[in-house]
C-alpha cells in the first residue's frame, strides 16, 4: 500500500500486513480484509494504492482478474511494483487497470552510462505514461537522479535523497 497521507498509516499499515507478498490476490478472503480495512478506518478507498509484483501476479493473471475488479468496486487503485517495459508487463497494467507503476530499484543506478539501460528506462516510462498511468521511480539517492527522473517523465520519486514517495511537481 502507497498511503495518500498520514491519517492512514494504520490502516495502511494493517493491510500491509495482510498483503505481505503479493500472493495473497488468489485468497479469497483478501477482498473481505480489505474491505473491512478500509470500513473501519474510515479511509478514502480512492486515496490508495494496493502494490502487486509484476512477477508474482503476472504469472497467475488469469486467476487475477476477478480479485482486481472487486478491489477496484471498493475503491482502491493499483500500483504495479517492479515494473518494466514488456508485452507481459502492459498486459498487467491494463488488466489491472493500474494507476501507478513503480519501477525496479535497479532503474537508477546506472546513472544514465549504460546506454541500453537508458533506453529501456526511457521507453518503459513513456509507456506507461502514454497508457496514462503514473511512474514512481524509486532509488533516487542524489540531485542527478532525481533531475535524471523529471527528465525521464517520472512522477514520482523515492529513495534517500527524498525520502518517502513525493510528487515531482
Amino acid at each position: 500500500w502507497e498511503e495518500a497521507y498520514g491519517e492512514y498509516d494504520q490502516a495502511v499499515s494493517d493491510l500491509e500486513s495482510v498483503l505481505e507478498r503479493g500472493r495473497e490476490v488468489l485468497d479469497p478472503e483478501t477482498i473481505r480484509v480489505i474491505r473491512s480495512r478500509v470500513e473501519e478506518r474510515s479511509v478514502d478507498p480512492t486515496r490508495l494504492l494496493l502494490a502487486v509484483d509484476e512477477g508474482i501476479v503476472a504469472d497467475a493473471l488469469g486467476d487475477v482478474l476477478e480479485f482486481a475488479q472487486e478491489v477496484r468496486d471498493i475503491g482502491v487503485g493499483f500500483c504495479v511494483d517492479n515494473y518494466w517495459l514488456s508485452h507481459q508487463g502492459l498486459r498487467l497494467v491494463e488488466t489491472l487497470g493500474a494507476r501507478r507503476v513503480k519501477l525496479p530499484s535497479s532503474a537508477m543506478r546506472h546513472g544514465g552510462d549504460d546506454v541500453a539501460e537508458s533506453v529501456l528506462l526511457r521507453s518503459t516510462i513513456r509507456s506507461a505514461r502514454d497508457m496514462g498511468v503514473e511512474v514512481a521511480v524509486p532509488f533516487v539517492t542524489d540531485a542527478d537522479a532525481f533531475e535524471r527522473a523529471r527528465e525521464l517523465g517520472a512522477d514520482y520519486v523515492q529513495g534517500h535523497f527524498v525520502g518517502e514517495a513525493i510528487e515531482i511537481d
